[in-house]
């Protein structure tokens, strides 16, 4: 059920599936950020293909400075701390709707605003 790169055949996969654990997971996966969801899955990925530790962090904290801006993260706290009505209204809504390319940008060397912002080295890919 997880094997592959997308996330929305996962997802539909696990709903299939005649696991009740796996479905479980399918429902608390189903109501979270799409976007994060789809990062998330990439950083997985190609987590698995790094050559050390140092790499693999990099990569994370690339993603987390990213994350920390998106809007997704705002309407989950909204969401869960500050209305507390349990109803995120994520941008983009659903996984189909997350562009590949957005997701890439996660990824992307961090910029000379992001290393200022958060006191840091470069840390991109050499």
């Amino acid at each position: 059920a997880y094997a592959g790169d997308n996330a929305a055949v996962i997802l539909d996969r696990m709903r299939a599936s005649d696991d009740p654990v796996v479905q479980e997971a399918a429902r608390t996966l189903a109501g979270r950020s799409p976007t994060s969801l789809a990062v998330t899955l990439a950083a997985l990925r190609r987590a698995a293909r790094l050559a050390n530790l140092d790499e693999a962090l990099a990569q994370e904290f690339r993603v987390v400075v990213r994350l920390l801006d998106e809007p997704d993260f705002a309407e989950g706290v909204r969401a869960q701390l500050v209305d507390k009505d349990r109803q995120p209204r994520w941008a983009p809504p659903t996984l189909d709707d997350v562009d590949p390319d957005r997701v890439a940008s996660f990824f992307a060397p961090l910029t000379d605003a992001e290393r200022a912002r958060f006191d840091t080295p470069d840390w991109s890919p050499r």
